[in-house]
């Protein structure tokens, strides 16, 4: 469970995350979209000036929230004979670079382009193979239609797939469109050897071109992090009762141990003057434990197995249950049995064989 969660905090999500701030786009003060439009762009520009920040961009969507505009795509000519179901994102000219999203054919959004905002698009290598395109150079160039709208872009590049949202789902299809008016958040990657006062450049920019609007942001790693919040919290108590499990098995081994030299006292005078040496008496002491240990293992990990299995079908993209998990889990279970034990296993093997002798049970 804690190779899991590590492996969902490292997983490369094809999307750079790192030292993002968000931002959500101020709720008073522009009466339109052109004035909220223009309203940001300066924002952007004022903060692009500040040797604190690496970069600014504006979208509709956040990694680690569900993108809510959905839209109908199929290529031209088809006449909606093979449609598709694709994510609706809007972006402005900086959301590829920002991110460090990879085009993997054609080119990103362009201010110097007035056609982009109109008539071009930019899709996920994930959408292109569900138009028919293996290869993502031949989908650029390419007509599309966008039924709910009768909207027909040209596709001018493709962004390679990266996770919108946690592990538990995988990549979906998306389109990008160019518009800076629908921006609902504005990202600011800062430069990570001084976040304090890029924090502060940050919030007198907000305050000198959103006036009257609370600054409050969040910080982008955390917030998608959050995803994770119950199954940390799960993993965490899942520990707890194991080692409160464990303190408990110790206590009773360590009782159980205790009345069975007790009652083998004269069993082991016999056997010792029968000249048994002390390391059979040991192993006549230890070997009844490894019995049960092995025992209650062979129950107990086929069970941890499905319950693992179980829990990891929740996620697309999971570690596999290693055989190795069960050798180290059984190892350390005998080695902490036998550190139990230890105590009464030595004191067996001191025994007085004419003390044991005189011993009535």
């Amino acid at each position: 469970m804690i190779n899991q969660i590590n492996f969902l905090t490292n997983y490369d999500l094809g999307i750079d995350i790192d030292n993002v701030f968000v931002v959500d786009r101020p709720g008073t003060g522009a009466k339109d979209f052109r004035s909220q439009r223009d309203n940001f762009i300066l924002f952007r520009n004022k903060l692009a000036a500040d040797q604190h920040i690496e970069s600014v961009c504006g979208s509709s969507v956040i990694p680690g929230k569900r993108i809510r505009w959905r839209a109908s795509l199929y290529n031209y000519g088809d006449a909606g004979k093979n449609t598709h179901q694709v994510d609706l994102a809007a972006v402005d000219e900086n959301f590829f670079e920002a991110y460090n999203l990879d085009l993997i054919a054609g080119r990103g959004f362009s201010l110097d382009r007035a056609m982009d905002a109109d008539t071009n698009i930019v899709l996920s290598r994930k959408a292109t193979k569900l138009l028919g395109y293996d290869n993502p150079e031949d989908a650029v160039g390419k007509t599309v239609v966008v039924e709910e709208w009768e909207w027909s872009p040209n596709i001018i590049g493709v962004v390679d797939d990266y996770h919108q949202l946690s592990l538990r789902e995988n990549t979906h299809p998306t389109l990008y469109m160019f518009t800076v008016n629908l921006a609902e958040y504005y990202m600011i990657k800062v430069k990570p050897e001084n976040t304090a006062a890029a924090l502060g450049s940050i919030e007198t920019t907000w305050e000198s071109v959103f006036p009257g609007n609370p600054f409050s942001y969040y910080y982008l790693e955390s917030f998608f992090s959050e995803q994770y919040a119950s199954d940390k919290v799960f993993s965490r108590i899942m520990l707890v009762f194991a080692t409160i499990s464990i303190l408990i098995s110790c206590i009773s081994l360590f009782n159980i141990s205790l009345f069975a030299l007790v009652q083998r006292t004269r069993e082991i005078g016999i056997r010792k003057t029968l000249g048994a040496s002390r390391w059979l008496i040991a192993w006549i002491f230890v070997r009844d434990y490894l019995i049960m240990i092995a025992v209650g293992s062979l129950i107990a990990f086929p069970l941890a197995y499905l319950f693992g299995k179980e829990w990891l079908a929740n996620f697309v993209y999971s570690i596999s249950i290693n055989a190795w998990y069960f050798v180290i889990a059984f190892a350390s279970i005998l080695f902490i049995s036998l550190i139990t034990i230890s105590f009464y296993t030595l004191r067996s093997t001191r025994i007085n064989p004419v003390e044991a002798l005189r011993y009535q049970n």
